[in-house]
């Protein structure tokens, strides 16, 4: 189970002092909790990054993740790359997800992103069709809407916002098809966990998560 701590220090005279966080590995979480209370310190949390509000979305029915992170872990975004420096990145919001393409290729990176920008628009329909568990006709249709979207704006990036969930399952299952080896960030501090995804030494997609964390806090 990963987990992440945030020591704060707060005193008297409201000065507060922190450390920086540390991945504490496989713990006993809750009896952590209970020994700092009975210590006499304040638990506050649990914690998503640095809000209380719950982010994210938990999909229960990916039993692997579940055993690694822990039943209450949030998925927070994932990135899918092209090439290096040709990739789109999304966020789980409340109306669906936010989409924004990115290509650090360009000769100008300030300037405003074009259709062109794009990755191919088989790559982009492929990829859509599987994160959102639609039919290739859909995925175009969004593709449209995005080159659209693009063509009337001044953004150095590509962005789109879809009323759609992300078929998370779906995605981590390609993965084990398509990937050859992965590895997993430490969390620590926040409770950020970032898994990135290799086909040899090609990096094709990382997914973000976050862990929930409690603040120990030394009160005078």
């Amino acid at each position: 189970m990963y987990a992440s701590f945030g020591l704060i220090l707060i005193y008297s005279d409201h000065a507060g002092y922190s450390t920086t966080g540390s991945n504490l590995g496989v713990i006993d979480y809750d009896k952590i909790i209970s020994n700092a209370e009975k210590a006499g310190y304040k638990v506050d949390g649990p914690y998503y990054v640095n809000t209380k509000d719950t982010i994210g979305v938990h999909q229960s029915n990916i039993i692997e993740l579940d055993e690694r992170f822990g039943e209450d872990y949030r998925f927070l975004s994932v990135t899918y790359y092209y090439r290096e420096n040709v990739y789109f990145s999304t966020w789980h919001s409340e109306s669906g997800t936010d989409i924004s393409f990115y290509n650090e290729d360009r000769p100008d990176t300030l300037a405003p992103f074009k259709p062109d920008d794009l990755p191919p628009d088989k790559w982009v329909v492929e990829t859509f069709s599987l994160m959102f568990g639609i039919t290739e006709q859909e995925s175009r249709e969004y593709l449209t809407q995005l080159k659209d979207s693009i063509g009337n704006s001044q953004e150095v990036s590509g962005k789109i916002s879809l009323r759609k969930e992300l078929d998370i399952a779906a995605v981590y299952s390609k993965l084990k098809e398509t990937s050859t080896n992965s590895n997993v960030s430490p969390t620590s501090g926040e409770g950020w966990i970032t898994e990135t995804f290799y086909n040899q030494d090609k990096e094709i997609i990382d997914i973000k998560y976050s862990a929930w964390r409690f603040a120990i806090i030394y009160e005078e």
